[in-house]
């Protein structure tokens, strides 16, 4: 089995897990159930038992790794599991993004697919934007197409507009990449201090799906790994000035309201 590589932690959507590459594949990413279970607001015995009750859909190595196994090279004890909790538990599971794709149908709470949108952009699609940005290199395009046209005019006119698509086309780096998530997670947490009152994981998930939803509009994309150099500027100047909808706001009152009723 591909050796798993702890990568610290990660901030994501206003949670914070242990992020970890390998085991599915070069590069690819897995997350924890036990930090599944948080995000969710369950324990991890819960999403324990949801797996073992379907685990004939789960995949081992494509969708999941008990990192309980002996081919598994990885010390728990020193991320985070206490040796009891090594002692206690049958499994420790990590689940691939099909895999947690897969445990959202199962789980199907109000959390759920709200979140997971934000996990595929912001943590699992990370290392295929980055291998993306490096297989598109301009400097490489021309120096290669340059050796292939013996001054030929036409193919030097192809190379500069070839280029100038590529240059326009540049996905994010890595650290501009991580400073958007980083001002998204500031600027929702500025934002939820002018309500008065802390606001629940549903209420800032409501402001989280606002404000992704607006970059999305302003850079015209589906998802945010679609994120190019030419959006950066624009993007970070909206999060900067982004104040939540109008709708938004509607919904995250609403929610106080029937919190306070039921209280």
């Amino acid at each position: 089995m591909t050796n798993l590589k702890v990568i610290g932690k990660e901030q994501v959507a206003g949670y914070e897990f242990t992020g970890i590459e390998g085991g599915f594949g070069d590069g690819t990413r897995g997350m924890l159930v036990r930090d599944i279970a948080d995000i969710h607001g369950t324990d991890t015995r819960t999403i324990n038992q949801n797996i073992e009750r379907n685990r004939n859909r789960f995949k081992d190595g494509i969708d999941i790794i008990d990192l309980k196994t002996k081919d598994v090279v990885i010390t728990l004890s020193d991320n985070g599991f206490t040796q009891n909790q090594i002692n206690r538990s049958k499994y420790i599971y990590l689940l691939s993004e099909r895999g947690y794709s897969k445990l959202l149908k199962i789980l199907e709470d109000d959390t759920a697919w709200d979140i997971y949108d934000k996990f595929v952009d912001g943590y699992f699609n990370m290392r295929k934007a980055l291998k993306q940005q490096k297989s598109e290199n301009p400097h490489d395009v021309i120096q290669a197409l340059l050796e292939a046209s013996n001054d030929d005019h036409k193919a030097l006119v192809d190379v500069k507009d070839r280029v100038y698509d590529l240059e326009e086309n540049i996905p994010l780096s890595a650290g501009e990449y991580s400073y958007i998530s980083k001002r998204i997670n500031q600027r929702v947490s500025e934002v939820s201090k002018g309500f008065g009152h802390a606001l629940t994981s549903k209420q800032r998930g409501e402001l989280f799906k606002d404000i992704n939803s607006g970059v999305k509009i302003i850079a015209n994309i589906d998802t945010r790994t679609q994120l190019r150099a030419r959006h950066y500027d624009d993007v970070v100047n909206f999060i900067t000035d982004w104040e939540p909808s109008t709708a938004t706001k509607t919904v995250i009152r609403q929610i106080t309201l029937n919190l306070n009723e039921t209280a």
